[in-house]
């Protein structure tokens, strides 16, 4: 199974190669405003790796759906799935691979701000002033505090709505592509079953979340429950894309 995630990783690494270098020509700019005492060039370099950060994660996210997709309706995966190895295991690889991405890619920008605080350290003593004016224009564009539990609330419900939305693409289109084979509006059909299995989800969620509020159950309690609650559903689209891809799907 090793041997599948390398393979899955290695198939979409060329979108990380072109982060990995947008993001060191981000620390060359930023190292450049610093040397330069330019707060604002500096303050507007994190901006906007912060901002590249969100599309980055979403469109890694987005990759492995569209990987997915291409291997049944190319059949790109046939070989793939000809290996002594079950269904089970190499979906479990896919989705492990997926997650995996996911984790790199948010590592390498931590470590982009790592150097990025670093360079700053290297020039300035205190770097009391820079924070306060990031966490001013962060405050006032998105309405948020900013503290430690935000950000580790953040990273969780992340990751939980990722691997939710991943795995909901794996079923819908897992389950298409065995109904229809190779239909000419199987994309189509694939995009408003996708939207519309994600609006039922979410209505029950949000349901549920509403009577447990009113049921005075705290806040904390209640996004532990809706964070079980698309676990589970990822537990289910998981054993039924397997099961399809074992009986029923020809790759």
């Amino acid at each position: 199974m090793t041997k599948l995630i390398k393979y899955e990783f290695q198939k979409q690494m060329f979108s990380k190669i072109v982060i990995m270098v947008a993001l060191a020509v981000l620390i060359v700019l930023f190292t450049y405003a610093i040397i330069r005492d330019d707060e604002q060039m500096a303050i507007g370099i994190v901006a906007i790796t912060s901002a590249f950060m969100v599309l980055a994660i979403a469109y890694v996210g987005i990759e492995g759906a569209v990987v997915y997709s291409r291997d049944l309706k190319t059949k790109q995966s046939y070989m793939l799935f000809m290996v002594p190895q079950s269904s089970w295991s190499i979906l479990g690889a896919k989705i492990i691979a997926s997650v995996l991405q996911i984790l790199f890619t948010m590592f390498i920008f931590v470590v982009t701000l790592v150097a990025n605080v670093t360079i700053f350290l290297m020039k300035n003593a205190d770097m009391e002033e820079l924070i306060k004016a990031l966490k001013q224009i962060v405050e006032a564009f998105f309405h948020i505090r900013i503290d430690v539990k935000f950000f580790a609330e953040g990273l969780m419900a992340t990751i939980i709505l990722w691997i939710f939305l991943f795995m909901l693409a794996v079923f819908v289109e897992t389950l298409l592509y065995t109904v229809f084979n190779q239909g000419k509006l199987i994309s189509v059909l694939a995009v408003v079953a996708y939207f519309l299995v994600f609006w039922v989800v979410v209505q029950l969620e949000n349901g549920c979340s509403e009577l447990l509020l009113r049921a005075n159950f705290s806040r904390i309690v209640t996004s532990g429950i809706s964070y079980v609650y698309y676990l589970a559903f990822d537990l289910i689209f998981f054993f039924v894309s397997a099961w399809l891809i074992e009986k029923k799907l020809s790759v």
